[in-house]
Formats: structure tokens, C-alpha cells, sequence
């Protein structure tokens, strides 16, 4: 069963270019990390800090044990342009039409 992990970013006054352009780069990089079925990156057309970034996966332990380096560093980097830690859970799809 495949599994959606999602996270809402909130970007620092003064960062959303920068957290922009880097959650597109992160998506090239989390795409091919084994279990991993796609990656969805959206920004919200009426508030520019907030930032969906959706992944799906096979199943949540797919995403758990996930091992990706370049991806865990790009991320750690990318955390101090955050407006406070993001908001994360697991989904499963009802329906995709």
C-alpha cells in the first residue's frame, strides 16, 4: 500500500527564494532514494512561507529506513531557514482519482 509523508515548511521572512529553490532540488534528490514512488512540492499561492512537500513512499518503513546522505545533509542545512520545525505526518490514500 502506498504511503503519503508530508511536511508543511513555514520559510524565515526573507528566505522563501532560497527554501524555494532548495525543497526543488531536495525532491530531485529524495526521488530515486530506494521506496520511494514520487514526490510532490507545492507552495501556497496566498501565503509565500508555507511550503507542502509531499513523498510517497511503499509503505511507511520504506521511509523510515530510507538511507539517502545527500538528501539528510541538504535537509539539515536547509532546517535554520525555517520558521519553526515543520509539520509532518503519515497519510493514507482514500482515493486517487
Amino acid at each position: 500500500m502506498t504511503i503519503a509523508r508530508h511536511y508543511i515548511i513555514k520559510a524565515r521572512e526573507g528566505e522563501e527564494a532560497m527554501v524555494k529553490k532548495t525543497l526543488v532540488q531536495l525532491a530531485d534528490l529524495v526521488r530515486p532514494t530506494a521506496g520511494c514512488c514520487g514526490v510532490e512540492l507545492l507552495h501556497d499561492l496566498d501565503n509565500g512561507h508555507r511550503f507542502i512537500f509531499i513523498e510517497k513512499w511503499e509503505n511507511a518503513e520504506a521511509h523510515k529506513s530510507a538511507i539517502n546522505p545527500q538528501a539528510t545533509k541538504m535537509l539539515s542545512e536547509l532546517i535554520p531557514s525555517f520558521d519553526g520545525r515543520p509539520e509532518g505526518a503519515y497519510c493514507e490514500y482514500l482515493k486517487v482519482i
